[in-house]
Parts: C-alpha cells; structure tokens; sequence
C-alpha cells in the first residue's frame, strides 16, 4: 500500500476493550507488514472509550479510529466499525489477535472468488499451557492443516464478509453477552447461499489465549451457557440431558472426544500437544458443561432469527 490516499479496496474492523494487545495486532495489520499490496484501511472501534487507544491509533494514518459513546460488547462493536468502513469487503480481526502476513491477501482473493464469508487457521500468540489449551478448546475446528472448503461457521477473531451481506441479514445479532454472534451471522448467510462460508488456509491468525487458569475456566463456562440459552446447535433432547448435574462430566468427555477426532483428521502432528494439554483442556471442558447446565435451566432467549441450524454441527 504505498499510497495511503488511495481509495480503498477492503476494510479491517478491529474492535478493542483498552489498548494492552492492541499495538501488536496493529503491528501486524501495517502495510509494511502484510503482503497484500494495495490500499485498504484499519478501522478499530474503542468500545470502551480509553484514551489510550486514541493515543495508539492517532499516529498510523492509515488507521481511524471510531469511539463509541457506551461500553460495547463485541458484536455492536464491529457493527458500528462496519458503518464507518468505506469499502465492500470487510474484515474482522480482534485486538487480541496477531494477523500472519498473507492474511489480507487471502481474505480478499476468497472474497473475491466466491465466498461470502472467509475465515482461516487459528494458531498460539502465546506458548502458556493453558492459553494453549484456552485456545484449542475454542478452536480445535479451525488448525492450520485443515484444506480450504465449505464450513457451517467461522469464529470473529478471524472473519472476512462482503458488506452487503452483512447489511442483508442485519449485522451481528446482540446477544446481551460477548459472544454467540459469529455463527449465527454465518448459519444466516449459509441457508440464503448455500455453500458460501469458506475457510481459506492462508488466511492465518495467532490469538492470545487466556494464560490465566481462573480466567480461562469463566470462559469457558460463558461459553457453554451463552450455547444452551441462545439455543445455537442445541436440540430439545440435548437440553433436556443437559440440566442434570449427573450429564456434566458425560458433556466433557464428549466434547474432548470431539475435539481430539478434529485434531486427528487436520491436525495430526498436534496430537501429541493436545494430548499433553489434557488435564487443562477436561478442566475447560467440565466448566463449558457446567455453564451449558445453568443454561439449559432457563429459556431460550430470542435473537430474532431462525438459522440456529441444529443439524449443522460445529459450534464452540
């Protein structure tokens, strides 16, 4: 991008909450770093209003920033990020994250090939065994090794759409909590284009996982509980199994089955790390169960859409 006046051909979205990881993922988001060669823009949406971001941002001019007025969730974040993009083609990468230098490429070559939604590989920022295993639990589904081709969803953290799409189906649903917005944006877009979530091997991203074990177990239960009450991939008779204390550990096993078999058909030669990583990844496991058991305990909530796609499969 040697002349950042040009007219852009693609927008990156970065939401934040504070500036802590912000400037690597801005490192690796600059035109010195990615191999793209030509012009896009960076936009980061400070969703809690800290002047240290301001304060990062102001000098990279081929950054703008946008503050939001209250504090923001991930989802409303990246909507309001996407307002203020001037380009078709969006990408989101989260401020916790590190951007591989083939990584705007790829996304735009995706996009511009016939996905509606791209997504990548997910690899280690940090070499901690539990961010390590933060991260697995969360993205056994997405390693680098997996060939490119069709998938039911992709994660945020690592996520390129053409705008018009995501106008068309309404943006990121608002849950009321920091996650569950990404697949049901993509079970969305996939039942009205079948076939057009894709992931794309190039395009490669490295997340900070939760390096705190206390942290990550919150998390982790988050996460299960945010599954069952909005009712993502969840059929009647899983929730009716889940509210008993007696199916927690039957869930975690499960799930730990499931991620090991992910790992055994496009990751091989990680098999091994994940084995090593078991008595943090059963931990992580048994709080999903945990929450997804408060969760099954009250109602669904309505997020104003039909394309939960229980059938689909997948789902973190």
């Amino acid at each position: 991008m040697d002349d950042t006046h040009q007219q852009p051909v693609l927008s990156v979205v970065v939401p934040c909450k504070g500036a802590a990881t912000l400037g690597a993922c801005l490192d690796s988001l600059s035109p010195d770093t990615q191999d793209f060669g030509r012009p896009y823009e960076v936009v980061v949406v400070d969703g809690w209003h800290d002047d240290a971001v301001a304060e990062m941002c102001e000098p990279l001019e081929w950054v703008s920033l946008v503050r939001s007025r209250g504090n923001l969730v991930p989802g409303p974040a990246r909507n309001l990020g996407v307002e203020h993009a001037r380009t078709g083609l969006i990408v989101f990468l989260d401020a916790d994250c590190v951007a591989e230098p083939t990584y705007l490429s790829a996304a735009h070559r995706a996009l511009t090939s016939g996905a509606r939604i791209t997504g990548g590989p997910i690899m280690d920022a940090l070499r901690s065994p539990v961010a390590m295993a933060d991260n697995y639990v969360q993205f056994a589904d997405f390693p680098p090794g997996r060939a490119d081709g069709e998938v039911a969803w992709l994660p945020t953290c690592n996520f390129a759409i053409h705008k018009q799409d995501f106008v068309a189906v309404g943006g990121f649903v608002d849950t009321g909590m920091p996650l569950g917005e990404d697949p049901i944006l993509c079970f969305e877009v996939g039942r009205r284009t079948p076939g057009g979530v894709r992931f794309t091997a190039d395009q490669r991203v490295r997340h900070r996982g939760r390096a705190e074990l206390k942290a990550m177990l919150q998390h982790h239960r988050t996460f299960g509980y945010g599954r069952a009450v909005l009712g993502i991939e969840v059929k009647p008779w899983q929730r009716r199994v889940g509210r008993s204390v007696f199916a927690v550990p039957a869930i975690a096993v499960w799930r730990y089955i499931y991620l090991m078999r992910r790992t055994l058909k496009w990751a091989p030669p990680r098999a091994g790390r994940a084995l090593l990583l078991t008595p943090i990844t059963l931990a992580a496991l048994l709080a999903w169960a945990w929450g997804f058991r408060a969760g099954c305990h009250q109602p669904i909530q309505d997020v104003g859409t039909d394309a939960l796609a229980p059938e689909a499969g997948g789902a973190g």
